[in-house]
């Protein structure tokens, strides 16, 4: 007995299954919103990776260029032992040096090899050159609070490791007439973004003369302040 023979499909073919045309349409808008994710994403990282890196030359050149002007002004071959909160007055400085910053414990530098260079303002322009001396705040070893802001994150990232500060560290500031005051850290503090207090002219309320560090926190957010503690322990 002999099989009987396929039918010849309809349609003429061999008889494969050809996807209907909404289908095909489906995958290629699939392929579409794929490309347009993969690129959304692309820039979104181009963006932080600028944000992160890129900024930090800028800062860094201009603080290569106040501490050259502070060793010309000053005729040293070296120096001795150098994120805003909202509401608080930025000040229109005008970049201009205020004084160095350097960190100590038990006599060894610590965060940074070479000292910062604290600018005068917190303006964002101000904060592209370095960590920013908030305007109103008290000057180097006077009475009140010296306070100043730092990024954590972008702009060479001044403040980034203030976090790891502790009881008993040295804050060594030396103002632009060459005297050097020593600030002993005593606390860390988070805060929201407009706890002004902190800046205050007594933040502590002990009376001594103070120096308040503020920064963003937590690193890659601008959620809550950071905040160092330090009085003055001595003029060297």
């Amino acid at each position: 007995m002999t099989a009987p023979s396929p039918s010849p499909s309809p349609s003429g073919t061999s008889g494969l299954i050809t996807p209907p045309p909404h289908d095909a349409r489906r995958r290629l808008a699939w392929k579409v919103i794929g490309w347009a994710l993969l690129l959304g994403g692309l820039g979104v990282l181009s963006w932080l990776a600028w944000a992160m890196f890129a900024t930090n030359f800028g800062t860094r050149a201009a603080q290569e260029d106040l501490l050259e002007q502070w060793v010309r002004r000053s005729g040293a071959s070296d120096f001795v032992e150098t994120p805003v909160l909202s509401g608080a007055a930025t000040g229109g400085g005008s970049g201009g040096a205020v004084g160095l910053l350097t960190f100590e414990r038990e006599g060894e530098r610590i965060l940074r090899d070479e000292p910062l260079v604290v600018v005068r303002g917190v303006t964002p322009q101000d904060l592209a050159k370095g960590p920013g001396h908030y305007p109103g705040s008290a000057l180097p070893g006077q009475v009140g609070n010296m306070a100043v802001a730092g990024h954590r994150t972008t702009h060479d990232a001044p403040f980034a490791n203030i976090d790891v500060l502790v009881p008993g560290d040295h804050v060594i500031v030396e103002d632009d007439a060459g005297a050097v005051w020593t600030y002993v850290v005593l606390e860390q503090r988070i805060v929201t973004p407009s706890d002004t207090s902190v800046i205050s002219s007594d933040p502590l309320g002990n009376g001594a003369p103070m120096l308040t560090l503020t920064t963003c926190h937590p690193r890659y957010s601008n959620r809550q302040r950071l905040i160092v503690f330090a009085e003055l322990l001595t003029q060297a």
